[in-house]
């Protein structure tokens, strides 16, 4: 599967707390910390798949489905199928 990519910053708690539900999802992700944040975003953290926003909103909001769910979307566009539900 490919890897997220994750905006962060410094002493970001909402950071922090994504990183953990990534990391407790079991999902494959690369920081990129204190990096301009894409698309005119302007809040940290901020979470993208193959080069598109997968977050959508708030990142407390964020759950595993919702993630999955974006991601195969994603995929499906391109005509890949690569996430795999457990």
């Amino acid at each position: 599967m490919s890897k997220l990519v994750l905006f962060t910053k410094d002493k970001c708690v909402y950071c922090h707390i994504l990183k953990e539900k990534l990391e407790e999802w079991e999902m494959q992700y690369e920081i990129l910390n204190n990096h301009p944040l894409p698309d005119g975003h302007k809040t940290y953290p901020q979470l993208y798949y193959k080069g598109k926003d997968v977050q959508k909103g708030p990142s407390t909001d964020v759950t595993a489905s919702k993630l999955l769910d974006v991601m195969e979307h994603i995929l499906s566009l391109i005509h890949i199928s690569e996430p795999t539900r457990p």
